[in-house]
């Protein structure tokens, strides 16, 4: 088998039995969750909520996300880059004033990986 039509394969089982790993081999959700190189950290402080997305891959990987924060009012940033092996970064903070319903909100997408959802609040009021 070719290198790419295992790729292929690992992508189509990706789809069928969850995540691949860079190796091609299948991993469950735990597994894929630690795999991520970008992470959502929500904070209360006072009336204001701070949501800040935080890089941190094991190797150098090109990553891009989408975030918006909704509380009093709602901000979205978008952006891309390439995280550095072993290197931790804040990528984006956003600050808005809160309400009973607020949502943070990213979509992800990293090299090799399927696009996945990270999310804290109560997003489902929205």
């Amino acid at each position: 088998m070719t290198s790419r039509n295992a790729a292929i394969l690992g992508t189509i089982g990706a789809g069928l039995f969850g995540a691949v790993s860079a190796t091609g081999e299948t991993m469950d959700q735990d597994e894929a969750a630690q795999a991520r190189s970008i992470t959502l950290d929500v904070q209360v402080e006072g009336n204001q909520l701070v949501a800040r997305i935080l890089g941190h891959a094991k190797t150098t990987r090109q990553v891009s996300f989408s975030l918006e924060v909704t509380g009093s009012s709602t901000s979205k940033h978008n952006a891309s880059t390439t995280l550095a092996a072993g290197a931790e970064a804040t990528l984006s903070t956003i600050k808005v004033t809160h309400g009973e319903n607020w949502c943070a909100r990213a979509i992800v997408e990293e090299a090799g990986q399927e696009p996945y959802e990270l999310s804290e609040g109560p997003c489902s009021a929205r």
